[in-house]
């Protein structure tokens, strides 16, 4: 089974802009390639993959998908993802309010940022502040209606890099207590798990655990294991050719009935519409 072909859609006008840098230029250790703020249709799909450069992309509102790494990454208001393009990546909207900032970047001083902000093999920071994002987009803004130098450009790239840098070590000196840590690897290394399976697993009550687990993340339980459930199904249902059943049996799920309610009421389609609408066959 193929991968649809990139679509780009977008509501309004898009505010993009694209670097076309001058031999001089060359010598600056990080610098932008094109940088954006946009409004994404339900439609838009980006399958990419040889592209020699990296992508910053912000969620203001609204939620995305990403498909990287062999993992699905849900996107949500204040996601920061950092991913390199050269590696295959999947990007489509969960919801038909998805606004973004982008800026694609690029430099041997990217590969070193890159490196160390992903090198616990996470490539969302959540929560990120909306305003560091802001400021760096008006600031490029400004550079290419002023025609500043590529160099301007420049800082202001490694500027929003060594704030992202600044925050994903924060948050690494900030770790979850052990249990919640605990509870999350479960959840990401189990198989149709429930709240009674990683109870089980831990030692402790149930709704202990909920309790514990919605204090320090913000969301319950229930929800995770949904949400884990949920990137299961995309990923098989972008990357095999399993039938709904098949699927839907893997899930867990005694009959397809089941998995296609619970998928239709997150993602606002069936299994198969999700299919058809991402993907062709060869």
């Amino acid at each position: 089974m193929g991968y649809k072909p990139s679509v780009y859609k977008v509501k309004g006008t898009p505010h993009t802009f694209t670097y076309i840098p001058q031999p001089e230029d060359y010598g600056v250790l990080s610098y932008p390639t094109s940088f954006g703020h946009e409004q994404i249709d339900i439609g838009y799909f980006f399958h990419r993959h040889d592209f020699d450069f990296y992508m910053i992309n912000y969620t203001v509102s609204g939620t995305g998908t990403l498909v990287y790494e062999g993992k699905t990454h849900k996107l949500k208001k204040g996601s920061l993802c950092f991913i390199y393009l050269g590696k295959e990546s999947i990007y489509y909207p969960s919801s038909d309010d998805l606004e973004i900032y982008f800026f694609h970047v690029n430099g041997p001083q990217i590969k070193k940022f890159y490196k160390k902000i992903t090198e616990d093999g996470n490539y969302v920071l959540e929560n990120f502040p909306r305003e560091i994002i802001e400021k760096a987009f008006i600031d490029l803004q400004k550079g290419v209606i002023e025609n500043k130098s590529y160099f301007e450009g420049s800082k202001v790239i490694n500027s929003l890099l060594t704030d992202a840098l600044e925050f994903s070590l924060k948050r690494k000196t900030e770790p979850y207590p052990k249990l919640v840590f605990q509870i999350i690897l479960a959840l990401r290394d189990g198989d149709n798990i429930t709240i009674s399976d990683i109870a089980n697993q831990v030692g402790y009550n149930p709704i202990y655990l909920e309790r514990i687990y919605k204090k320090h993340t913000g969301e319950t339980l229930k929800h995770a294991i949904s949400m884990r459930n949920m990137e299961r199904a995309e990923n098989l249902l972008l990357t095999t050719d399993l039938s709904i059943s098949e699927i839907a049996e893997r899930l867990g799920y005694a009959n397809s009935n089941g998995f296609i309610t619970f998928f239709k009421k997150n993602m606002g389609l069936t299994p198969l519409e999700f299919r058809k609408q991402k993907i062709l066959p060869h």
